[in-house]
């Protein structure tokens, strides 16, 4: 019980590990991603398709750390996915409204300046002037402007339609990367080998193979197979796990009921032994 509870002790910070190097390593990929993708020029952020693309490549490159990770359970990672990717686009939207906020600032600076009524007020007083403008939601109508016209709503009317735009655009590209990155972990996990294969527990062998591993396994060497019977091998954990299983040989023979011929625990060489001879391509034997 105590080895149990030990084991058990031992997975649960192996996991909390993965999870733990997977939010880190995705927290940073997502970073780059999203810097890269604000310094892309105007004409390829169409809105709408460029958060739902980028959403999408973000799913992704988080999905193939999750993969390397060994993160095998989709229907975590998917809102712990979509919650990181939204949190990604909703800083490239920060860093977006920065870069507009310094750029329309150094072009309203130098309009003012030349100004001759603005001129006699000095440089520190249009500074002061221009730091005053240039809000984030002057940013969503500058963002929306194609999509809405503003000539026909009043600017708090247009700046509740302006948020629900953004909303939209990272709501719609967090879910579709969720589903991505959760897709791409789909598949045969072992938890003995922490692998991406089909566990494999068992093994069905014929006659002659058979004999070989009951030589192996059995200390009584005159147990041994018809020649109509087949063995079935059956291990504890998975046989290509870190740990050796303890292995039973069961008599499958047509016309009689599947019995327990040999009960095994074997050691290191043994097992390796065993190894060698139940991947031994077919027609070699």
């Amino acid at each position: 019980m105590a080895n149990g509870m030990k084991s058990s002790r031992e997975s649960a910070l192996i996991g909390l590990w993965r999870w733990l190097s997977w939010t880190a390593v995705s927290a940073l990929a997502l970073a780059g991603m999203m810097l890269a993708a604000v310094s892309l020029p105007a004409r390829l952020k169409l809105i709408g398709l460029f958060s739902l693309a980028l959403g999408l490549t973000a799913g992704w490159v988080v999905g193939k750390i999750a993969h390397w990770r060994r993160i095998h359970h989709p229907r975590r990672l998917f809102p712990a996915a979509t919650l990181l990717i939204a949190a990604a686009l909703a800083g490239m939207t920060a860093e977006s409204f920065r870069q507009w906020q310094i750029s329309r600032d150094a072009e309203l600076q130098a309009e003012l300046r030349k100004s001759v009524g603005m001129r006699l007020l000095g440089p520190d007083l249009i500074d002061d002037f221009v730091q005053d403008q240039g809000t984030f939601e002057d940013y969503l109508a500058h963002r929306y402007s194609a999509l809405v016209d503003l000539s026909r709503l009043s600017f708090p009317s247009s700046t509740r339609h302006f948020w629900w735009l953004l909303g939209i655009e990272i709501v719609a590209g967090s879910l579709a990367g969720g589903v991505i990155s959760s897709r791409m972990v789909v598949g045969k996990f072992c938890e003995s080998c922490g692998s991406w294969h089909e566990p494999k527990q068992s093994q069905v062998v014929e006659p002659i193979t058979g004999n070989r591993c009951l030589e192996l396994l059995s200390a009584d060497q005159s147990v041994s197979l018809p020649n109509d019977a087949h063995l079935l091998l059956e291990f504890s954990t998975c046989r290509r796990g870190p740990e050796i299983p303890s292995v039973r040989c069961v008599l499958d023979r047509p016309g009689e009921a599947a019995r327990v011929i040999v009960e095994s625990q074997p050691d290191r060489a043994t097992y390796d032994q065993l190894g060698l001879l139940l991947d031994e391509p077919i027609g070699t034997r």
